[in-house]
């Protein structure tokens, strides 16, 4: 939905300081933790995984807990093109908070005083936020949707995810697993 956001023309981006002085009704976006891992994971670690290719924040930040800062880029690119999901969620407790898409919603948004809050995964809210900003959902921006195999949880996945993300799941009230 991000990156849905980011591509349409008639949206511009706002400094968090306009938004907060903003007299509008304001509505925050939240998405099931699980899920939103699931997605960073397929589109934001694995996107434009090519050799060839500039490194994106969301990649470089894996460099350092995988010890991949003196590594050539092939080593690199391998290194990342072979990390498990299992591996990646083992690593969130070192790199959730170097960017934004791995950040607790609750902190993205805590300073935002909302009149609503939508859910990603309820149809009714995403037709709210397509008629009332005019938003074509049918853009698709991110590479998520093209490699939707199915990801495993293990228990002690389960675990790291739900004392990094406890606030979301309390406060959206998020089902956990």
């Amino acid at each position: 939905m991000y990156s849905t956001l980011r591509v349409q023309k008639h949206l511009r981006k706002v400094k968090l300081f306009r938004l907060l002085l903003s007299k509008k009704d304001k509505y925050i976006l939240v998405r099931d933790p699980y899920k939103r891992l699931e997605s960073f994971y397929r589109d934001k670690l694995g996107k434009h995984l090519d050799e060839n290719k500039k490194w994106a924040r969301s990649q470089k930040i894996f460099f350092k807990p995988l010890e991949l800062e003196k590594m050539s880029v092939r080593e690199k690119f391998k290194a990342l093109n072979n990390l498990s999901f299992e591996s990646f969620v083992k690593l969130l407790p070192e790199v959730y908070s170097k960017n934004r898409h791995l950040h607790p919603q609750n902190r993205l948004f805590k300073k935002i005083k909302h009149k609503r809050v939508l859910y990603m995964e309820k149809e009714e809210d995403l037709l709210f936020l397509a008629e009332n900003l005019h938003l074509d959902l049918n853009i698709k921006a991110n590479t998520t949707d093209k490699s939707k195999h199915h990801l495993e949880w293990t228990p002690n996945m389960i675990s790291i995810v739900n004392n990094l993300y406890a606030e979301d799941f309390k406060l959206y009230n998020f089902e956990r697993k």
